[in-house]
């Protein structure tokens, strides 16, 4: 990013360049992202968990614009590896959770080689 322009690849066209307005508004037509902040934010927050807290199923938000696999890995709050959903796309991904235990619950996401975490609670 660079003046408030974002660069990037919209399907079917060259590389393009974009005001931040435009980009967001544009997200999902997004195929390729050039500039990812350096701590990695922005990307971080293009996976959202949606309905937290959770009743029977884990709903994860990823950017549809995604064209690789990646990985999420749910641990429960003593850090045990409860269930794992490998070779995930983008889109809205729906895990069931209803044999899980009322608590606090993190998912871990692996793309593009960077890790991170989001919390859930089961209820």
């Amino acid at each position: 990013m660079k003046n408030n322009i974002v660069s990037g690849r919209i399907y079917g066209t060259e590389n393009i360049e974009l005001s931040v307005d435009d980009f967001y508004e544009n997200l999902n037509d997004c195929a390729d992202l050039i500039f990812v902040d350096q701590d990695n934010t922005f990307i971080k927050n293009l996976f959202r968990i949606v309905e937290n807290p959770v009743l029977s199923e884990l709903n994860i938000q990823t950017p549809v614009f995604l064209d690789e696999k990646f990985d999420i890995s749910i641990y429960n709050n003593q850090g045990k590896l409860i269930k794992v959903e490998s070779n995930t796309f983008g889109g809205l991904k729906t895990i069931d959770v209803n044999t899980f235990s009322s608590g606090l619950y993190f998912s871990t996401f692996n793309v593009r080689n960077l890790i991170f975490t989001k919390k859930f609670i089961k209820i």
